[in-house]
C-alpha cells in the first residue's frame, strides 16, 4: 500500500517496475526481471515517463511491459499515430525496458537470494509428436471444416475425445502419459492452428491475415432504458444497457492520481497481449 504518490507522474508503470524489482530479489522462480515504461510523443519527439501535463499535449500515450529480450504487453491511447511511428515507439520503449530490467538483474545478483525449487509440470514431447504424426491431418481437416466457430469447436472436441479413446490402450501401463493425453491432444491442435496461420496464411474461419471479422454497432435497441447498444464482431456479441442515476449512485473509486487527469485509468484504451496466439 503506497503512503504517498507523486502527482506529477502516473504511478502505474512505476508500480510494475517495483513488482519486477521485488520478484528479482525474492526466492520466487522467475525467468527474467520485468519492467514497464510509458512513452509519449510531443512535437515529433518521444518522451520517456512523461508527466501528467506532458501526456495532455502528447499525441501518444503508450505503456509497454517486458523483459530484456522481448515485449510482453502493450497498451496504447493515441491520436491517429501511423504504423511506422508506433513501431518506432515500441522500439524506443523496449530499449528503456531492457535497460531497467538489466539493472534489476544486477540488483538481484547483489542480493544473491537463492530461488526456491519448484517441480514444473511439462507435457511429454514424444507423446505430442505421436499424436501429431497419427492425427495431424485429421486435426487440420477439422479446423478447416467449417467457418462457423461453434460447429468447428464442437468437431474438434469430438476429435480430441476420439484421439484419447484410441490412444489410451497404448499407454495402459503408463498412467502418467495416459493422464496427459487430453492436454497433449489440445496442445497439438493449438500447434496446427499456429502452423496454418504462420506457414500457410490460413485462419480456421477462412479469413486471410489481412481480413477483419465483420464489425457492427447498433444503438437504441431497448425502448425503456436510458441507453442500449449491441456490438457484434464475427460471432461475438455484447449487449450493453445503461441506466442514469443521481450523483450518489456513482461508483466510488480511490484514485492515486488527480481526478479527471489525462492518465486516469477510467479512460478508454486499446490493449494487446503479445503472447496470446489464440486471439485474432
Amino acid at each position: 500500500m503506497p503512503f504517498a504518490v507523486e502527482q506529477d507522474c502516473p504511478p502505474d508503470v512505476l508500480a510494475v517496475c517495483a513488482a519486477g524489482a521485488a520478484l528479482a530479489v525474492s526466492d520466487i522462480p522467475f525467468k527474467s526481471p520485468i519492467a514497464c515504461v510509458r512513452v509519449g510523443r510531443i512535437d515529433g519527439e518521444f518522451v520517456l515517463f512523461p508527466t501528467g501535463d506532458q501526456i495532455k499535449v502528447s499525441d501518444l500515450d503508450l505503456v509497454v511491459a517486458g523483459h530484456k529480450d522481448a515485449i510482453s504487453m502493450v497498451e496504447s491511447n493515441s491520436k491517429e499515430v501511423s504504423e511506422a511511428d508506433m513501431a518506432a515507439a515500441l522500439k524506443f520503449a523496449h530499449a528503456a525496458v531492457r535497460e531497467i530490467a538489466l539493472k534489476f538483474a544486477e540488483f538481484a545478483a547483489t542480493v544473491n537470494k537463492a530461488k526456491r525449487t519448484v517441480k514444473l509440470f511439462t507435457l511429454d514431447e514424444d507423446l505430442k509428436k505421436t499424436i501429431e504424426k497419427k492425427y495431424g491431418k485429421e486435426i487440420e481437416k477439422a479446423l478447416l471444416g467449417s467457418k462457423d466457430k461453434a460447429v468447428r469447436e464442437s468437431a474438434l472436441n469430438d476429435l480430441i475425445k476420439d484421439i484419447v479413446t484410441k490412444l489410451k490402450p497404448e499407454y495402459e501401463g503408463q498412467p502418467e502419459l495416459s493422464a496427459q493425453l487430453p492436454e497433449a491432444a489440445d496442445g497439438v491442435v493449438k500447434g496446427v492452428v499456429r502452423d496454418l496461420i504462420i506457414k500457410k496464411d490460413v485462419r480456421p474461419d477462412g479469413r486471410k491475415l489481412n481480413e477483419l471479422r465483420h464489425i457492427e454497432a447498433t444503438a437504441g435497441l431497448l425502448p425503456r432504458v436510458h441507453g442500449s447498444g449491441l456490438f457484434t464482431r464475427g460471432q461475438t456479441q455484447v449487449m450493453t444497457v445503461a441506466t442514469l442515476g443521481l450523483p450518489g449512485d456513482a461508483q466510488t473509486r480511490s484514485l492515486y492520481e488527480r481526478p479527471n487527469s489525462s492518465y486516469d485509468r477510467g479512460n478508454s484504451r486499446s490493449s494487446g497481449r503479445c503472447a496470446n496466439h489464440g486471439r485474432n
